[in-house]
């Protein structure tokens, strides 16, 4: 398989995964993986709770020793959710976790809307609309090549291979 007909064929499953997707009743839907971030620091009122340091470093207050409480402070901290990527497909964001989850931190697939983002919109309806002219394209080539075959049948040789040969060094760095 040529890595033209790979991508096209990944194209079309993604295509097919947009239009099929559960977009969880989100219009025009961008699927992000986040991962868990715990910023410290937090006053009480605004925490998740809160933690003993010391020298740095996370602890248990009962695992001080007397010479460290008083070098002990209690800090709040909150978890917050960090943006790591954006995917047009559920899978899409499966696929990044199956192969990166080991350097995110609890990650998480949540899904953001691009209501009124013309450039998002215009992106995910281009796959459908891709797949469909290609596959009209592909027909056309089909149709052309069957008429040079049906062409060189009448005319007793091959004159369409000195014509392609010819049409491919006039379009070559064109296409």
């Amino acid at each position: 398989m040529s890595d033209m007909t790979k991508r096209i064929a990944e194209l079309e499953a993604l295509a097919h995964e947009i239009e099929t997707q559960d977009n969880l009743a989100t219009a025009h839907p961008v699927f992000v993986v986040q991962q868990k971030r715990t910023v410290y620091g937090v006053s009480d009122d605004y925490s998740d709770g809160s933690i003993w340091v010391y020298a740095g470093e996370e602890c248990e207050f009962e695992d001080l020793d007397d010479s460290e409480i008083e070098d002990a402070i209690l800090v709040g901290f909150a978890d917050t959710w960090e943006f790591v990527t954006a995917c047009f497909t559920r899978k899409g964001c499966e696929d990044y976790i199956k192969a990166n989850g080991h350097n995110l931190k609890e990650p998480r697939i949540y899904v953001e809307s691009a209501h009124r983002n013309r450039e998002w919109i215009m992106l995910r309806a281009l796959f459908p609309d891709m797949i469909e002219r290609i596959a009209y394209l592909e027909g056309a080539l089909c149709l052309l090549a069957r008429a040079l075959e049906l062409a060189d049948e009448a005319a007793g040789e091959q004159w369409s291979v000195g014509l392609i040969d010819r049409a491919r060094k006039e379009l070559e760095g064109k296409i």
